[in-house]
């Protein structure tokens, strides 16, 4: 699995779990040849740089099951935790709001 993760959010706990990895921001992605990639999270409404993007683009059209945490969307929508919208590669490809929006819904529902 290959894991860009800017704030070292998910790597220490790859590492805790005993998770292998492969560090994306030391190694790059021209070389990765695993099967997934989880890209995020970033800082608070961050998004992704385009060369960022292109690099998520390229691995999924190359057959690389990409997850990408991104930043809440400015209204959450509790009936959509998720999103395919992608017209490249939909199928390998998941989108996936940082977990604000997620507390939000939670205690919007109880």
């Amino acid at each position: 699995m290959g894991v860009f993760d800017p704030l070292d959010e998910l790597k220490p706990l790859l590492k805790s779990a005993g998770v292998d990895y492969a560090d994306l921001e030391e190694s790059g992605w021209t070389n990765y040849t695993g099967p997934l990639i989880i890209v995020g999270p970033f800082a608070g409404g961050t998004k992704a740089s385009a060369s960022l993007e292109e690099k998520i683009k390229a691995a999924a059209k190359g057959g690389v099951a990409v997850v990408w945490i991104q930043p809440p969307p400015a209204r959450c929508r509790s009936s959509n935790p998720f999103s395919t919208r992608c017209g490249w590669a939909p199928e390998r490809l998941l989108l996936f709001p940082q977990s604000r929006c997620g507390s939000q819904s939670a205690r919007s529902a109880s």
